[in-house]
């Protein structure tokens, strides 16, 4: 199998890839969607028989006035990239596959979810298995392997599985706390990211941002806000990332209405942007995280607020760990599992937690050397509301320990 380093020295071999693979042999037609710069095209190039961009003005046309013609004599599988940007391809691909069942034919790729634009939904509902290709994690630039959620849950005794990955010498080596800060400030996005050059990176972002918001964002909502005010908007929510969300702190500081706001909420996350959580516990409501922290840490220097060399903070680890999550949920879709908060009234907070297949693990981050006592009184509020959940109260030191049947005090990386 050839993987991509072969062709640019940046890429990487995708979480994705062999999941794409396996899907083509169950389904007609394949979606791999994600934010734009996630590196979908090339994913796609290596796995298509035959390939397009509707980015290219021809291809586009052809799309649009010709779709059935567009379809025809096309070796599998016929990788489409962007396709919602023409509508009537996707009848064109219902009819298509109506008459040939055969698995493996299409894979398309787009920028916006599927379900957000009805001409789309309503052609390819039951005859498309959707993909979503996620910005790097620290694990997946890194080339390790993914952490595991199953065997965390369901091990007898996880502490075994956390020791192998604390002495992983792989691991050792490439997580470290500047490999942390890096990613932390650079995220995951495979055009950006690598970029050498800081004042480069900026330019691609700024770039970057503009064309989802101009672009992308207007086709999956109406709104006749203008650029800087979405974007004002968007720096008022990483302003709350990880946090209980407040819709109407965030539409206040971006001077728009909480019906606006709302909407723009539901078509931020249309385009790969953000993704809400729910809270559980004993308050309702979301949580907000950005998918790319890249484009996070982007978005706090346009407010003032770089961190220092050396200085995460807590709320800087929780976003390293959600992208990670994220990753690890998203990419063992065989685990049905979903990721969110918890937060109580009496000030309890687990910052992230996966629920899968009647298992729940919690995460609670902290800074010190150790678990602090805070962690551990959330920890406990949280085992109430989940029985029979497993905690990892995380710090930045070296010591793992089983405090008890179901609260371990773990090393940051040992679940990264």
């Amino acid at each position: 199998m050839v993987y991509y380093e072969r062709i640019m020295p940046h890429l990487r071999k995708r979480y994705l890839f062999p999941i794409v693979q396996h899907t083509l042999k169950a389904s007609a037609i394949v979606g791999v969607l994600g934010q734009r710069q996630t590196g979908k095209t090339t994913l796609v190039e290596s796995l298509a028989g035959d390939y397009v961009t509707l980015d290219d003005e021809k291809q586009l046309e052809l799309a649009l006035l010709a779709s059935q013609s567009f379809l025809e004599d096309r070796k599998p599988p016929f990788g489409v990239d962007e396709c919602q940007l023409s509508p009537p391809l996707f009848p064109a691909l219902k009819d298509h596959v109506r008459k040939n069942k055969a698995y493996g034919q299409f894979i398309l790729t787009g920028s916006v979810r599927f379900t957000s634009v009805e001409e789309i939904r309503e052609s390819l509902t039951g005859r498309i298995i959707d993909l979503e290709l996620l910005p790097f994690s620290l694990t997946e630039a890194h080339q390790l392997p993914l952490t595991d959620l199953h065997r965390l849950a369901t091990m007898t005794n996880p502490m075994s599985y956390l020791e192998s990955q604390l002495k992983d010498a792989k691991r050792n080596q490439v997580l470290t706390p500047q490999s942390l800060e890096d990613f932390a400030l650079k995220g995951g996005l495979p055009g950006i990211c690598f970029l050498r050059s800081s004042a480069l990176r900026t330019k691609k972002m700024r770039s970057h941002l503009k064309t989802i918001l101009d672009r992308d964002l207007r086709r999956v909502i109406r709104t006749d806000l203008d650029f800087l005010t979405i974007k004002t908007f968007i720096e008022e929510l990483v302003l709350q990332q990880g946090l209980a969300f407040d819709l109407t702190q965030a539409a206040r500081g971006a001077r728009i209405a909480v019906n606006s706001a709302r909407k723009l909420l539901s078509g931020l996350e249309s385009v790969f942007i953000i993704r809400t959580l729910r809270k559980a516990g004993d308050t309702s409501g979301r949580v907000v995280f950005f998918e790319d922290q890249g484009m996070a840490s982007f978005l706090l220097s346009e407010r003032g607020r770089n961190f220092s060399p050396g200085n995460l903070q807590v709320p800087d680890y929780v976003r390293l760990l959600f992208q990670q999550l994220n990753a690890q949920a998203a990419y063992r879709s065989d685990l049905h599992s979903s990721i969110f908060s918890y937060f109580s009234r009496g000030g309890a907070v687990v910052d992230l937690a996966v629920q899968m297949e009647g298992h729940v693990l919690g995460y609670s981050v902290g800074k010190g050397l150790q678990a602090s006592p805070s962690q551990i009184k959330s920890s406990e509020s949280f085992r109430r509301k989940f029985p029979k959940g497993r905690v990892f109260l995380l710090h930045q030191g070296t010591a793992l320990r089983k405090l008890n049947s179901q609260t371990y005090e773990v090393p940051y990386r040992a679940v990264l």
